[in-house]
């Protein structure tokens, strides 16, 4: 499952090669790059602006508290008060601008980045977050944290926010707002946060509706500088009385004003609700403009943001006006007319319309036919597919309702969406279409089948694909049928190999082999990375190391980064299967370094799988007990594989998440760790959840929680036990420990001698290191001590070469550390086993580490009357904790006799204590 991504940007490469632009042209790029700016651009002040100083420093106090809060309905200058502050403000300040597409974790955190970049220069070396947004919001604290001076961060429109998981964890952000900065948020309605704490404490300042809206005199003084009218004192009082003070109803009042100049007349007119003033004004402002400026108005109004160029694009025919009048040349008498046209821009490129009046303007265009409103949606779609803007131009597809147009976009597209952090948009405008309708439509089809593939939903992939009929096409009714083909035998080889159905991996193996052709370089090596998996998942190492390694050349003659980062990471599993733990630390290791290189940050928000490697790579710092810097890439890894919540992914990072808690001795934070990878195992297939259970019945193993270990074998089918393969050879690790340790030595080494040849024909040499460590414990706890130590002596100058520590570790409660204590008594590889003799004292529990040579107590009188009956109870089944409730102690101190016995017995696990007490004759 971890190439499912590149498996979506490949259909969109390949279907539409000859008509796809892949990289943007410099202009292309400076037109998309212009449009975020905008974001993150102060707007600027119109010549005739009113000066709003008391308000201003009301705001310029609030500063010297946590949060400002401006909220009010559209039209009452919230924008335009914020920016006279921002004009006025002397500490550096940071301004973003919410929209729509910011409700992804990831575009949020990308924009409001970019904003505190041209700000402050310490962000400029901050990398671009690619993490959940709870993880995102602790990483920006860090930041501001060591930010030196106060700094002001206004957030305009944070209405637009409503992805709830985003203002969940924006609700985290203010209650963890560092001191040195001060949140500014412009809203048409009050945030869903709770605001009593920072009022309680005088941190929160609130400008709201009444506080907005002009006064008598403010109105006297704008009307003077819009209209050129001096209004007197009772026209000025009745005009506020009428509009409440509404700047934007006063600003179609000013409008309507210089048409004529009756101001009682205009009074007159004004009587009765809101409603009807603005239809009335609404009226006046549209039907005293030319004809031409009319239809320019209602025609733009779809547009959330708009240039000259993209007009042109909307208007049927030029303009037809005896001024020749271009849209960039009114656009810009319209700002400065007044008409409620906001320039989003230095430059007067970019222009919106105030929200209120783009409203009132689309009300007009609905009176419209729906066949020209659809035409108008086309058009703009059209302009903004050929600038490669793709989800502006797939929110107009959808409002025309062209599913054909949808289908063709969406399946060219649907990886650049994806890496632009828009996956969560892409599955519900999916989901937004019938399924009747997608079901028709074979690219539509082929598209939700990964998307339900990426969430881990393989049972409704399998219900898509066992529904033959929705896959029959007529090859002349589909465009680029050919690939189609190959693209659909990809999806079942994949699903095959993600289901481990080994029946059919052949099958569609070959079928996908047959389609593809020469010149298909990026699907061969994106089948052949699967073919990888497949094999190492299936036991196949050897076979599976010599497809990796073609994988990978095949990878990098496409000169893609994904698809060479995907290979690295093939590579680098079956490199830790066979054993070469340099080599996968190697793979890694140049897999990060490229991304690095090619993307100038070391987590490059467009590989997916770079978060797998990071795992990777800690899992060999685990083995190496490099514990604290095998933490942090664990912790990477899960960040990185958050942000495309990949199920598979999240599995892995998840799991050695936990592996390298639990060897840190956070063992709470590794149960949390096991359970949240266990949850995206069960949304990929039962043979997932079936590993992770293994994984989990050693997670529990290892905590000395035998009982529990014990319910997992017990669970498992007679044929694992009977019918030997390799794709089980992890399962038969974990059975012959569990076996071991529960001191079943013959049942274990019976079984041993069964598997153990079969990792070895294999080429696993994992799987052989760890039962060949195991076949040492059988012989050794069945008395042959001499034929262990001679396997144990092998295995020793074998696992040095690698630097093996954690795989012994982990098997420190059989009798590993007995073998060995005897090896370093006999001068057997000193230095290295003291290193791992050093990293089994973290063991938690009742272990003993001794070096010394071994010998007998003199007496038995040396155990205690307590000790003696904790002693009979350790050679039962019963955990310490249930032989604590048997003795009506405390476990804790059922561990401390434990320990005496063990150091009086000079032994260091419980089944060596039962053993010698047995032969002492103190246990019966």
């Amino acid at each position: 499952m971890q190439l499912f991504f590149y498996a979506l940007q490949l259909i969109g490469r390949v279907k539409y090669r000859r008509t796809k632009v892949l990289v943007r042209s410099t202009w292309e790029l400076s037109l998309y790059e212009s449009i975020l700016a905008t974001k993150i651009y102060i707007p600027g002040l119109r010549s005739n602006h009113i000066y709003r100083s008391a308000l201003v420093e009301r705001v310029k106090t609030g500063v010297q508290g946590r949060l400002t809060l401006v909220s009010a309905p559209p039209g009452y200058g919230k924008t335009t008060l914020l920016s006279e502050f921002a004009i006025q403000c002397h500490l550096p300040l940071v301004w973003y601008t919410l929209d729509e597409q910011d409700n992804t974790p990831q575009v949020f955190f990308h924009h409001l980045f970019l904003a505190l970049q041209r700000v402050c220069p310490a962000f400029q070396q901050v990398e671009f977050p690619t993490w959940q947004s709870r993880d995102s919001f602790v990483f920006l604290i860090s930041q501001l944290a060591d930010f030196e001076q106060p700094l002001v961060l206004i957030l305009d429109d944070f209405h637009a926010l409503h992805n709830k998981t985003l203002l969940e964890d924006f609700a985290f952000f203010l209650e963890k707002l560092p001191e040195q900065l001060h949140l500014i948020l412009a809203s048409r309605c009050d945030p869903p946060f709770r605001l009593g704490m920072f009022r309680a404490h005088g941190q929160l300042t609130e400008l709201r509706t009444l506080d907005l809206a002009f006064n008598d005199r403010e109105l006297i003084d704008f009307f003077q500088r819009t209209t050129g009218v001096n209004l007197n004192i009772p026209q000025a009082a009745q005009l506020t009385h009428l509009t409440d003070g509404w700047p934007a109803g006063l600003q179609m009042a000013s409008i309507s004003l210089q048409k004529h100049c009756d101001v009682s007349q205009l009074l007159e007119s004004l009587q009765g609700n809101h409603r009807f003033i603005l239809d009335f004004l609404l009226e006046e402002v549209l039907n005293r403009q030319p004809q031409p400026i009319q239809d320019f108005l209602i025609t733009t109004s779809i547009l959330n943001r708009m240039n000259s160029e993209l007009c042109e694009a909307l208007l049927s025919e030029p303009l037809q006006n005896g001024d020749n009048l271009t849209s960039q040349v009114i656009l810009e008498k319209l700002e400065q007319n007044n008409m409620f046209v906001i320039p989003l821009d230095d430059q007067r490129i970019w222009y919106r319309y105030h929200h209120l009046f783009a409203d009132l303007l689309r009300i007009r265009l609905e009176q419209q036919t729906w066949e020209k409103v659809k035409n108008l949606h086309d058009r703009a779609a059209n302009w903004f597919e050929k600038h490669n803007m793709i989800w502006e131009a797939v929110h107009h597809i959808l409002a025309s309702g062209n599913l054909e147009r949808l289908e063709r976009v969406m399946a060219q597209n649907a990886m650049a969406m994806i890496y632009n952090g828009q996956l969560t948009q892409l599955a519900e405008w999916v989901r937004s279409i019938p399924d009747e309708i997608i079901d028709q439509r074979p690219w539509l089809l082929l598209a939700k089948a990964w998307l339900l593939v990426s969430t881990g939903e393989t049972a409704r992939v399998e219900a898509l694909l066992h529904n033959e009929a929705a896959w029959v096409i007529d090859d002349f009714a589909i465009e680029n049928h050919e690939n189609f083909h190959l693209q659909v035998a990809i999806l079942r080889f994949y699903l095959s190999v993600l289901k481990d159905d080994l029946t059919n991996i052949q099958k569609h193996l070959e079928r996908c082999q047959t389609l593809l052709k020469d010149s298909d370089l990026l699907w061969r090596a994106f089948v052949l990375n699967v073919f990888t998996e497949s094999l190492r998942i299936n036991g196949h190492i050897l076979y599976a190391e010599q497809i990796a390694h073609k994988a990978l050349q095949t990878s990098r003659q496409t000169n893609d980064l994904s698809l060479i980062i995907d290979s690295y990471l093939n590579l680098a599993h079956v490199y830790l299967d066979r054993g070469k733990l340099h080599n996968a630390a190697d793979t890694c290791l140049k897999a990060i370094n490229l991304a690095r290189d090619k993307n100038n940050v070391p987590h490059s928000a467009e590989l997916v799988n770079l978060g797998n490697i990071y795992a990777i790579y800690s899992q060999v710092l685990w083995e190496w007990n490099e514990l604290s810097q095998g933490l942090l890439y664990a912790q990477e890894g899960m960040h990185l594989a958050n942000q495309w919540g990949q199920a598979d992914s999240l599995d892995f990072t998840q799991y050695m998440l936990a592996k390298l808690l639990q060897a840190s001795g956070d063992s709470t934070g590794a149960t949390e760790a096991i359970q949240s990878a266990y949850l995206a195992a069960e949304k990929i297939s039962p043979r997932y959840s079936a590993r992770k259970a293994r994984q989990i019945a050693m997670f529990y193993f290892a905590q000395n929680d035998l009982k529990t270990a014990q319910r997992w074998v017990d669970s498992l089918p007679a044929e694992i036990f009977d019918q030997l393969n390799t794709a089980n050879l992890r399962d038969y690790v974990g059975i012959t420990k569990i076996w071991l340790a529960l001191q079943q030595n013959q049942r274990a080494l019976e079984f041993l001698l069964k598997w153990l040849p079969l990792a070895q024909q294999k080429g696993s040499e994992i799987r052989i290191l760890e039962g060949e460590i195991l076949l040492s414990v059988a012989y050794w706890q069945s008395g042959d001590r001499d034929q262990a130590l001679r396997i144990f002596e092998e295995v020793l100058k074998h696992a040095k070469v690698e630097g093996f520590i954690r795989t012994f570790v982990i098997m420190g409660r059989l009798s590993v550390i007995e073998l060995l204590q005897a090896c370093y008594q006999r001068g057997i590889q000193v230095d290295y086993v003291s290193k791992i003799l050093e990293a089994c004292k973290a063991l938690p529990g009742e272990i003993v580490i001794s070096k010394g040579r071994t010998h007998l107590p003199e007496s038995a009188d040396s155990l205690s009357e307590r000790e003696l009956d904790v002693l009979r109870y350790l050679q039962t089944n019963l955990t310490l904790m249930d032989i604590a409730v048997e003795l009506h102690v405390s476990v804790h101190t059922i561990r401390s006799h434990a320990k005496n016995i063990y150091a009086k017995l000079n032994v260091n696990r419980r089944g060596a204590a039962v053993e010698l007490a047995k032969s002492l004759a103190l246990l019966k």
